[in-house]
Order: structure tokens, then sequence, then C-alpha cells
């Protein structure tokens, strides 16, 4: 028997703030989303095999990531029909970056330094990534 849990997070969307869609044509995204899933270890198995089907109907081997931005509007719908026969908690962090533009987290980019010329900066980018929980509660 296996002990623990496996964690898949991924993102969706950029952390641009400086101009957001669809207030500027050419603008990041409106939303960022992080998105977790935790199964336990002894399940994983379980859940393995329905991914693997899943990935067989759209033509992709067992190996493969499935990534929904490449994803066709019925293979979508595949994904999605399939996701929804299988008992497993999501949870979900989800932000309108428009109510957020021009706004910067002092706490997240004083942990994201990067030296430049010999001075530390705060990096521009990647503060949604690294710091989401870090957000003012």
């Amino acid at each position: 028997m296996s002990f623990g849990f496996y964690l898949f997070i991924d993102e969706a969307g950029d952390e641009g703030l400086e101009r957001v869609r669809p207030m500027h044509e050419d603008g990041s995204s409106e939303y960022f989303v992080l998105c977790g899933v935790l199964v336990r270890a002894s399940r994983y198995a379980e859940l393995a095999q329905p991914f693997a089907k899943i990935k067989g109907m759209l033509g992709m081997n067992s190996s493969d990531q499935i990534h929904f931005r490449d994803l066709r509007e019925d293979e979508k719908l595949i994904v999605i029909s399939s996701l929804a026969d299988l008992k497993f908690g999501l949870v979900a962090i989800v932000s309108n970056k428009q109510n957020m533009m021009g706004y910067r987290n002092l706490r997240c980019e004083a942990k994201n330094l990067e030296v430049i010329r010999g001075r530390s900066r705060p990096r521009r980018y990647n503060w949604f990534y690294n710091g989401p929980l870090s957000l003012p509660s």
C-alpha cells in the first residue's frame, strides 16, 4: 500500500497587469487561474487508467500531456465529460485581473529579486506563479 499524496498543479493565463483585455485590445489575459488536484497515492493507479483512456480517445500516447489550449472544441468536450465521471477534488484560484491593473505585490517582489548590473531589483514577472498565496487577505 502506498502512503502519501500526489499534487498536480497547473496554471492558465499570464501575470501581466499593465494592460488587461478586454479593456486593452493588446493587453494580457483577463484571467489568471491556478488549479490543483490532490490524489491519495493509493488511488493513483485507479485514476491513471481513465486518463490513459481519455488520451487514447484523443489519439495521444499515454505519456503525452493534455494541454487544453491545444485541443479542438470536440476534444475539449471529450475531456470535460470524461473528467466529470471521475471522483476527485479540485481546488482553483481564479482572478479576474481587470480590478488589479497596475497592482504590485511588494512582498512577493521582495522574495523574487534578480541582479541587474550589480544591483538587486524585484522581478517584474512571475509573482503570480511564485506567490499567489501571499496576496493580502
